[in-house]
């Protein structure tokens, strides 16, 4: 009858009304977790960045550092050859010194020697 038909109707239209009103919540509930989701992703990401700014800080200083470290390295290079240079030009000095030494010495023998015939 007509009124079994309606009730069938009613009955059918409420149980889509109620599939689409589950469906529903269940897509609320898995878009608030892709947004949880999301905003710990973004979190995640403003970490690793902060992360990633120190430690490009610490590789622009340890450049700066090793840049440094390689002046002074070539700074000591020349300082070093400039001592050796010195440390050379004392070392024959010393042995000018030396040879006028031992001139002089064997002038101071020979005249004493003939000081000691001349008596």
């Amino acid at each position: 009858s007509g009124s079994e038909d309606k009730d069938q109707i009613t009955e059918a239209l409420q149980t889509v009304l109620s599939h689409m009103d589950e469906r529903n919540n269940n897509l609320h509930s898995t878009i608030g977790r892709l947004e949880t989701d999301v905003s710990k992703s973004e979190v995640a990401l403003k970490i690793i960045q902060s992360k990633n700014l120190i430690l490009q800080g610490e590789k622009d200083s340890m450049g700066k550092r090793h840049r440094e470290l390689e002046r002074k390295a070539t700074i000591l290079e020349e300082e070093k050859g400039m001592v050796q240079t010195g440390l050379g030009d004392l070392k024959d000095r010393v042995s000018t010194l030396t040879v006028i030494n031992q001139s002089l010495q064997e002038q101071i023998d020979s005249m004493s020697n003939s000081q000691v015939k001349q008596e």
